[in-house]
C-alpha cells in the first residue's frame, strides 16, 4: 500500500525580544507583526524565515491511507512533538548551565595575559564536566517511550519492549556517545572561534570573556555568521541588514546610519550582536529538537521491532517498512523518492543519496537527516500453513 502524505506544520515559534538567558519560550516582538522562525532544511540556514501569524497545519489528506495507517503516523508525529519540545528545552538548558559554570573573572585574567589556549581550556573543562549529556539523556529516553508507545502494533503477537535489552543497550549508549561528543566538538570550535577573533581585534578582554556564554550552543559556522554581522554594523555595511536572524525592529536606525556614515556605538552594536545570537541559538536548538525527536521516535519503533524477531515471534523477512513524507514542499527532493517504498525490516532504503534504514537513522549522512520529518509504517505478515 501507497501511505498517502500527511501534512504537518513545520516547528514554529514567535521571535522577538529574547532575555541574556535564552530559555524553550521566544518571546513576541512588540510590534503589529510579529516574526516567526521555521527551521530550514540545514543545521546552519535559517533562511526559512517569514513574517506573519503562527502557521496553521493544513487539513491532513488522507483519501488514500487507511484509517489505520494515518492514525499510526499521526501517533508517530505527535510522539515527535512531544520529544522535540523537550529535547529544545535540555539543550538550552545544558547551554546555560554550561556557560553558568565558567568563571568570567578568571577567563578574563587569562585573555588580559594573553594565555589564550589556557582561556580555551578552561571553557573545555566545563564542557567535559557538566556537557550535553542530559540533552543526550532526554533523547534516548523518548525513543524508550516511542517504543513502549508502539507495543500496541504487536499486542496480538505479545511482544512487549525491553529498554534492558543487549542490542538496544548497546545503540542507545553508542548514540549518545556519539551526539554528546558531536555537541561538545561544535561548541569547542565555536568558542574557539569567537575568542580568538575577539583577542585579535582587540576587544576588551572582560566583553570577549562574557560573550564566551553566547557561543556555547552554536557551531563554528554559525559563530562565523555573528562575528561577520559584528564586523557589518562596525563597518556601516548593507550587509547587515540582509541578515534574516537580525532583529528589524531596528532596521531604520542602523540604515540611518549606514545612510549617513555615522559609526554605531559599540553598546549598540553588542545589543544588537547579542540579539542576532540568541537567535541564533534558538534557531539551533529548533534544528536539534527536529532533527534528535523524528531520530528518537523512528529508532524506538526500529528497536521494538528488532527485538520481536529477536524473540522468535517474527522472521524478519515476514516484517516491512514503508516509508512516508509529509508530503509538503520542504521535503528533500531524495526523501521524496523514498515516499511510498517499502523494504524489509533489516533492508536500508536505497536512494540517490545513499543506503538508509529509517528516518533519522544515526548510521546516514547529517545532510539527509537534519530537520527530517519523515516517519515509517512497519507491517508484518503471518505465513500460510503449509
Amino acid at each position: 500500500m501507497h501511505p498517502q502524505r500527511l501534512r504537518r506544520p513545520a516547528i514554529a515559534r514567535h521571535g522577538g525580544s529574547a532575555p541574556r538567558r535564552v530559555t524553550g519560550t521566544i518571546h513576541p516582538a512588540k510590534s503589529a507583526t510579529a516574526e516567526m522562525f521555521v527551521v530550514a532544511k540545514s543545521a546552519t540556514d535559517p533562511r526559512w524565515l517569514f513574517r506573519g501569524s503562527l502557521l496553521r497545519p493544513a487539513a491532513p489528506s488522507i483519501a488514500k491511507m487507511s484509517a489505520a495507517d494515518a492514525a499510526e503516523i499521526e501517533q508517530l508525529l505527535n510522539q515527535a512533538d512531544k520529544v522535540g519540545a523537550k529535547v529544545r528545552q535540555s539543550f538550552l538548558d545544558a547551554v546555560n548551565r554550561i556557560g553558568d559554570q565558567v568563571d568570567i573573572e578568571q577567563l578574563k585574567s587569562l585573555l588580559q595575559q594573553g594565555r589564550v589556549d589556557q582561556a580555551l581550556q578552561l571553557v573545555n573543562n566545563h564542557l567535559s564536566a557538566a556537557g550535553f549529556q542530559p540533552v543526550a539523556n532526554t533523547i534516548t529516553h523518548g525513543a524508550i517511550q516511542a517504543a513502549r508507545a508502539a507495543e500496541t502494533a504487536l499486542a496480538t503477537a505479545n511482544v512487549t519492549f525491553g529498554a534492558m535489552n543487549p542490542h538496544t543497550v548497546d545503540f542507545l549508549r553508542t548514540y549518545e556517545m556519539g551526539l554528546v561528543r558531536s555537541l561538545s566538538a561544535d561548541a569547542r570550535a565555536s568558542v574557539a572561534t569567537a575568542v580568538r577573533a575577539g583577542v585579535s581585534a582587540g576587544r576588551n578582554p572582560l566583553d570577549v570573556a562574557r560573550d564566551v556564554r553566547q557561543f556555547i550552543g552554536l557551531t563554528d559556522k554559525q559563530t562565523q555568521a555573528v562575528l561577520n554581522y559584528r564586523n557589518a554594523l562596525q563597518n556601516g555595511s548593507r550587509d547587515a541588514l540582509q541578515r534574516a536572524l537580525r532583529d528589524r525592529r531596528f532596521d531604520a536606525s542602523v540604515a540611518r546610519a549606514i545612510e549617513n556614515g555615522a559609526a554605531m556605538t559599540p553598546e549598540k552594536v553588542d545589543r544588537l550582536v547579542s540579539r542576532y545570537t540568541d537567535r541564533y541559538l534558538r534557531y539551533r536548538s529548533e534544528t536539534i529538537a527536529r532533527t534528535e525527536s523524528i531520530r528518537a521516535v523512528n529508532s524506538g519503533n526500529n528497536l521494538l521491532w528488532r527485538q520481536a524477531v529477536a524473540s522468535g515471534r517474527f522472521d524478519a523477512d515476514q516484517v516491512t517498512k514503508t516509508w512516508a513524507t509529509v508530503g509538503d514542499n520542504k521535503v528533500r527532493h531524495a526523501h521524496v523518492e523514498l515516499d511510498g517504498k517499502t523494504v524489509k525490516l533489516n533492508e536500508n532504503f536505497q536512494y540517490s543519496a545513499g543506503p538508509i534504514a529509517y528516518p533519522g537513522d544515526p548510521n546516514a549522512s547529517a545532510s539527509n537527516t537534519v530537520n527530517c520529518r519523515c516517519t515509517v509504517i512497519y507491517r508484518f505478515k503471518l505465513r500460510r500453513p503449509t
